[in-house]
């Protein structure tokens, strides 16, 4: 844990020293960049995930129980439903996110629609990263699997047995709706909203621990961050704040 957090501290420290650094330095900014998420995301997963101070990691697991427990017993179909196919379909989710974005960027100049696809493309390689190098690692069961429920089987072969840190889906998902509210002001409350909205219904649904979620949103929206940063080194002011 020690050593992640020197890494965590060592990365970010770089990362922001490197905005001094003269323009031709790009790549080096980025691989700063990329590596202070990664560090402070596996820093998160250990104090998550138990491989912290076990005082911490045991009070987290209390927490995570005594949030879902409730959560699970109020579990209804007729509320589940609408909560899945608005919250939690991947196939669903990301091309009304991308076709919103692109569509309006596609409006506003070619500049702005390639910096936006850059973001996504900055974010579909992130996500794909830190799911081989960090979720998997910090998987662990999840709450169907963990606690009694009275949820149809049905709806239990949906998730996997395992809930992973940071959870993939909801991370792409809350980077993709900031940048979202990034590109299209006008989108800003309800796109910076929708990461919240989903991580609960996700917890509704038992597919997450409820600090799992919270912490894919974290990583979700320092991912987000991390797009905006790498692409204003190819596309200087593209996704600028605009009031249209």
């Amino acid at each position: 844990m020690k050593k992640l957090a020197v890494l965590a501290v060592v990365g970010v420290t770089l990362a922001g020293c490197s905005q001094y650094a003269a323009p031709s330095d790009r790549v080096v900014r980025g691989a700063l960049a990329f590596c202070a998420l990664v560090a402070a995301t596996l820093v998160l997963a250990a104090a998550i995930h138990g491989a912290g101070p076990r005082i911490l990691s045991d009070y987290l697991r209390n927490v995570d129980i005594s949030l879902s427990n409730p959560i699970l017993d109020v579990f209804n179909d007729a509320v589940a439903g609408p909560l899945y196919w608005v919250f939690g379909a991947p196939l669903v989710t990301y091309p009304a996110i991308a076709l919103v974005t692109l569509g309006y960027s596609l409006t506003h100049g070619r500049k702005r629609l390639v910096a936006s696809l850059l973001t996504f493309g900055v974010v579909g390689i992130g996500v794909l990263f830190l799911a081989l190098a960090v979720s998997v690692r910090f998987a662990t069961p999840g709450p169907l699997a963990s606690l009694p429920t009275n949820i149809p089987d049905a709806w239990q072969t949906i998730w996997p047995e395992t809930a992973p840190f940071p959870a993939p889906y909801l991370t792409a998902a809350t980077a993709l709706s900031l940048i979202l509210a990034r590109v299209w002001p006008r989108t800003r409350v309800v796109a910076t909203a929708y990461p919240f909205v989903a991580a609960a219904a996700l917890v509704y649904l038992g597919a997450l621990w409820p600090t799992g979620a919270v912490g894919s949103v974290v990583v979700g929206y320092w991912l987000a961050r991390l797009s905006w940063f790498l692409t204003a080194q190819i596309v200087p002011d593209a996704l600028r704040d605009n009031h249209s």
